[in-house]
């Protein structure tokens, strides 16, 4: 037989169109994702990513998590990003490059997913499949700024089939074995990752039941695949981290959980939420009918069921915001997919969402950007001592993670930072507490406290970072007598920007 190639000029002519064609449809989602990976060399590494590739070592190199290394997450946060960790070693490549290699393999495998389930559901029939794709990926690849890597990105991620299974089924269409087991194993990871997640799916799975009239939908088979996964992870924490039950749960629950902002402080915490709102708005006058399609009805189930989370769980952390905002990005990206009705007004619209959603995405990329970095202190420390073993005093995690491993050193502490003393004296000074309550609240302070002091007496740190930003964690620790003997081995090498930087005698 011979091939389209060979027929002579015209047929090599229509070929070399042909695969122009499939280049420029391609081209757009290419570029997302070179301009993703570029942007991942400039942007400051997460500082929770950060902090659990570091205790992923430290499990690698045979210390035990809850005994060894204090941790407040739960294990599978640690879990999640431990087989990357151990294949960077194997490779000799540095963990950070292979996590993300890792979540953007997981991008695409996710976006192919959820493009084949509704696909197969006929819910891309109206929309340029290719546009929508490559909006999508530009949601969950350069969006995040310095939330990449997350437990909410990677949540998102792995939350997209499930949803796109759940419009499909909310349009009635049926799926193969294929979109549930990839909807189901997604939906139990993100239970495992953050059980509270539980009550961003909630919304989208009354929805479905609701509209469709069903109930039986509550115990469809991807449902049954992540309560399963999630309940053999919660049984195994029982039976393999038994210290994270009996003793971290607790501290946490007492000097964590606790230190909240208000209900008012939640609600106007993120700005960007309101422009969302008024983009969706938008959205909804130039497709008339837009929401109530099976696709919308489920991101906005979604998004409002996340949103939930962000204000119960009270911190008001811009990554705690993401899922919420991704799933109002990946709405607005249906919307710009698909087909405006006729009329003059047409491109006059689409002008204007477009603009819309150009300026939201800045502000959310400007919004999940904020972070603190420390990274004036990286060049002042390398240049006091090459590799250091290093630790800081301080309640900010990001005050060690990235810099540690930024400046080539060695994490020589047990905690990742001091958030339960932070904890301790937070409630202490907001609230009237009992006996009881204050009595366990200062054994957990002096753990904190005596926790520190013998990790430096035993490690012996080169360089100690102490942060006097928002607390003086310095007349704090030079106020404690058995700190201070520590501290007394060590000289002031400098200070910048209410930064200490001790180094060893």
């Amino acid at each position: 037989m011979t091939s389209v190639a060979d027929q002579g000029p015209i047929g090599r002519r229509g070929w070399a169109a042909w695969n122009r064609v499939r280049v420029a449809r391609w081209l757009p989602l290419l570029t997302v994702f070179a301009a993703a990976i570029g942007l991942r060399l400039v942007v400051v590494a997460n500082t929770d990513v950060s902090w659990l590739i570091t205790l992923s070592e430290k499990v690698l190199d045979g210390q035990r998590l809850y005994a060894d290394l204090v941790e407040l997450n739960p294990p599978a946060s640690i879990i999640l990003y431990l087989p990357l960790v151990a294949l960077a070693r194997v490779l000799a490549l540095r963990p950070e490059g292979v996590v993300d290699a890792g979540v953007f393999l997981a991008i695409g495998a996710s976006l192919a997913l959820a493009g084949h389930i509704l696909r197969q559901a006929r819910q891309l029939d109206n929309l340029d499949a290719m546009r929508l794709a490559g909006l999508a990926a530009a949601v969950l690849a350069i969006l995040p700024a310095q939330t990449f890597g997350e437990r909410e990105h990677i949540a998102v991620i792995l939350l997209l089939p499930l949803f796109a299974l759940w419009t499909s089924r909310l349009a009635g269409a049926k799926q193969g074995i294929l979109a549930v087991l990839a909807a189901g194993l997604g939906a139990g990871l993100t239970l495992t990752i953050k059980p509270q997640f539980a009550l961003g799916l909630a919304p989208a799975l009354i929805v479905l039941v609701v509209r469709a009239g069903s109930w039986r939908l509550l115990f469809a088979p991807e449902n049954w695949i992540a309560g399963t996964l999630a309940a053999i992870y919660g049984a195994s924490v029982f039976l393999f981290y038994p210290a994270f039950i009996s003793d971290i749960a607790p501290m946490v629950v007492a000097t964590y959980v606790p230190v909240r902002h208000s209900l008012f402080v939640m609600l106007v915490q993120c700005p960007v939420l309101l422009l969302a709102a008024v983009q969706l708005r938008l959205a909804a006058s130039w497709r008339p009918g837009l929401l109530g399609s099976p696709a919308m009805i489920m991101l906005a189930a979604a998004a409002g069921g996340f949103f939930v989370v962000f204000v119960l769980q009270g911190k008001g952390w811009p990554y705690h915001s993401y899922p919420v905002l991704a799933f109002v990005h990946i709405l607005l990206a249906v919307a710009l997919s698909g087909r405006a009705p006729p009329g003059p007004r047409r491109r006059v619209d689409m002008a204007v969402l477009l603009f819309g959603m150009t300026a939201l995405a800045c502000a959310t990329f400007y919004w999940l950007n904020l972070a603190s970095s420390v990274t004036m202190l990286n060049e002042p420390i390398r240049r006091l001592v090459a590799n250091p073993r290093l630790l800081v005093i301080s309640s900010d995690i990001s005050v060690g993670h990235p810099l540690v491993r930024q400046v080539g050193g060695t994490w020589v502490s047990r905690i990742g930072s001091l958030w339960v003393t932070a904890g301790v004296l937070t409630r202490t000074e907001r609230e009237v507490l009992d006996a009881n309550t204050a009595k366990t609240l200062a054994a957990y302070a002096e753990r904190d406290r005596a926790t520190l002091e013998e990790d430096i007496r035993q490690n012996r740190p080169d360089i100690i970072v102490i942060d006097r930003v928002a607390f003086d964690w310095e007349a704090w620790a030079r106020a404690d007598p058995g700190l201070a003997e520590q501290l007394a081995a060590y000289r002031t090498a400098v200070s910048l920007e209410r930064y200490v930087i001790l180094q060893r005698r």
